[in-house]
């Protein structure tokens, strides 16, 4: 925060941006704060696999990459420990979730690089399929 006037208040954003908010907007909606009183937060990863896939493999897969990322990198904690949930069969794909806590409210596209870039490599190099929208589409004579 850097200033609250008698009409408006102005924030320093993420991206060191000053915004200028009148008060009776502050004052009327809710408001997060992510540094207070706790500067973790829980991460969610949206992945699809091809239909196919082994779901178990797929989980304990994610939760190896969330892992193997918690060790070479400083974004993430271990404690709250990484989830992983096999959510829906989708359209194109079975579709599922990682969640990981990263160690400050400022890390989420750090955490995200880092943990995407890990599932692309381990899942193709365990043949796992990242599908594409598809539909198929028949004729009748």
């Amino acid at each position: 925060m850097i200033n609250v006037g008698r009409r408006s208040t102005r924030l320093k954003t993420l991206d060191y941006q000053i915004v200028t908010i009148p008060n009776n907007k502050v004052t009327t909606n809710v408001i997060v704060n992510y540094a207070e009183p706790d500067q973790k937060l829980r991460i969610t990863l949206p992945v699809s696999v091809a239909y196919g896939s082994d779901v178990a493999k797929v989980k304990k897969i994610l939760l190896g990459i969330a892992h193997d990322v918690i060790k070479k990198t400083e974004y993430l904690l271990d404690d709250p420990s990484p989830k992983a949930f096999f959510l829906e069969f989708g359209d194109s794909g079975l579709k599922f979730i990682l969640y990981v806590w990263a160690k400050k409210y400022n890390l989420p596209d750090e955490v995200k690089d880092a943990i995407n870039s890990e599932i692309a490599q381990r899942f193709a190099a365990e043949g796992i399929e990242i599908p594409f929208p598809q539909m198929d589409v028949r004729l009748k004579k």
